[in-house]
Formats: C-alpha cells, structure tokens, sequence
C-alpha cells in the first residue's frame, strides 16, 4: 500500500465519517437545545399552576368569608 493509497483512505473513510460524526453531534446538541426548551416551559407553566392555586384558595376564603357576612343580614 502506497502512501498515496492511504491518503486516499484517510480521505474517503475517514474523514467522511468524521463529518458524519459532527453532523450527528450538531442534530444532538440542537436536541437537546429542543428538549431543554420544552423543560424550560414546563417550568414556567408550572409556576402559573401554582399562582392560579394561591389565587383559588384565596377567593375559596373570601367566598367562604362573603357568606359569613351575608348570613348576618336579614331582608324584610
């Protein structure tokens, strides 16, 4: 094997592979960019979740605290 025959090798084997490899990696890294996203606004939406709870609970209370008073009036 000549080293021209190895030049040849290294160009047509290895070097396609190793693009391939970079190809591969650039397609992980953008899904992994994809995936850290939709963590990422799941995260978010879970915080308003548990706003609209708080907020829930306080109109629960002030329901509850509404009727009290309402009880107490009479109508004639």
């Amino acid at each position: 094997m000549s080293s021209q025959d190895i030049l040849v090798f290294i160009e047509n084997a290895l070097l396609n592979d190793y693009k391939k490899l970079i190809y591969i990696s650039d397609e992980y890294k953008c899904d992994g960019e994809i995936i850290k996203d939709i963590i990422e606004n799941f995260a978010e939406v879970n915080v308003k979740n548990e706003v609209i709870v708080l907020e829930t609970r306080h109109n629960e209370i002030s329901a509850v605290n509404l009727d009290k008073v309402v009880e107490g009036f009479t109508i004639y």
